[in-house]
């Protein structure tokens, strides 16, 4: 009988052909079941899941519904400290995750493991804690899809392929203490210990939620302004590029206390728990600011490159200290700049002392 000859079948389907009802999900690809937060525990490593109770879980979604998937009230995370990211740009995540605790779990409950999955975790998995697990739900299996997050996941998982990698994830890759790639899920743990470089106007609003024990109060400001240079400066023999303005300008200026243990580094590194105080840096308005003893990670973050001070100086002090001590250049430029606030410092503790370090070579 001819291929194209019905016989009390659908119209235009050959006889002796088998045919079904095939669903939309089916066509285009297999979809998944949506883990819930009991599921997503299971895989994680035991003392994630034991640290619930200190760490605080974060989920990120486009809309409710799909925290509501998590079930969460029916998982260890039940009594834990649950934020809910819903919307909002990359630099607004950020801000929110700035603002918390030690954060133990991220999951990304988007479900895509697209590229807006991938940028996020670009930019914020140097958020979670050292033994976090940062986590991203996958939506469903389709036949040649490409999906970045777990392309990635893939390549963090052979650590031989890292020299491979693009420059802005060799951190990620160096930081990764587990890679975990399921239907269902890509789950990325966190082995390292980053600090956030805190801007100047972060500092007393980010310090007081995110180091519990660090106290921080402004003891004085002074506002920005202009410094007229003429007739203050002369120049003999060759123009010296680049020439001073006559016109300078300079942004406001804080003066705080922190009250609390500061961990000072070899440089002008300051820091405690996982932030870096903004007094570190020497161009602290610059997009990425750096410092000495920081080796930077992403545009916020950094990770010490030598062990944390153990050495204890009991006091209250008023930092004098600065990059590459017993420089002139560097003493002039860096450190007399601080001495604006030494007043209202001395007035407001009268026990400070000027804390300064020497050069290593005049010990």
């Amino acid at each position: 009988m001819a291929a194209g000859v019905n016989l009390g079948g659908r119209p235009g389907v050959p006889t002796g052909v088998t045919t079904r009802r095939v669903h939309t999900g089916e066509v285009l690809g297999r979809r998944l079941h949506r883990p819930t937060l009991a599921e997503i525990g299971r895989q994680l490593p035991p003392r994630v899941v034991a640290a619930r109770a200190r760490s605080s879980l974060v989920v990120i979604a486009d809309h409710p519904r799909q925290v509501a998937r998590l079930r969460i009230d029916q998982s260890p995370w039940a009594t834990s400290r649950v934020v809910p990211i819903i919307g909002g740009s990359e630099p607004e995540r950020h801000e929110r995750l700035a603002g918390l605790g030690d954060i133990g779990v991220v999951v990304d409950a988007r479900g895509s493991t697209g590229p807006a999955q991938l940028r996020t975790f670009e930019r914020s998995f140097f958020h979670v804690g050292r033994t976090g697990v940062w986590v991203m739900l996958r939506a469903a299996w389709l036949p040649g899809r490409r999906e970045p997050a777990v392309r990635l996941a893939r390549r963090l998982q052979d650590r031989r392929s890292d020299g491979g990698l693009a420059r802005r994830w060799r951190e990620h890759a160096r930081s990764a203490t587990s890679v975990l790639v399921t239907p269902r899920l890509v789950a990325v743990g966190q082995g390292t210990r980053y600090l956030l470089q805190l801007r100047d106007q972060e500092a007393l609003d980010l310090l007081p939620v995110r180091e519990a024990g660090l106290r921080v109060t402004e003891v004085a400001r002074l506002e920005g302004g202009t410094v007229d240079a003429h007739g203050l400066m002369h120049e003999y023999g060759g123009s010296p590029e680049p020439h001073v303005p006559p016109v300078l300008v300079f942004p406001a200026h804080h003066e705080r206390r922190y009250q609390g243990p500061v961990h000072l580094a070899r440089t002008s590194l300051a820091f405690h728990g996982r932030s870096v105080l903004p007094e570190s840096f020497r161009w602290h308005l610059t997009p990425r600011p750096s410092v000495a003893g920081l080796v930077g990670a992403g545009e916020h973050f950094g990770r010490l490159a030598r062990r944390q001070p153990v050495e204890t100086l009991p006091g209250s002090y008023f930092s004098f200290v600065y990059n590459n001590p017993g420089h002139f250049g560097h003493l002039m430029t860096e450190a007399v700049a601080k001495l604006w606030g030494w007043d209202a410092a001395k007035a407001e503790d009268p026990s400070l002392k000027i804390l300064c370090r020497v050069h290593p070579r005049k010990k």
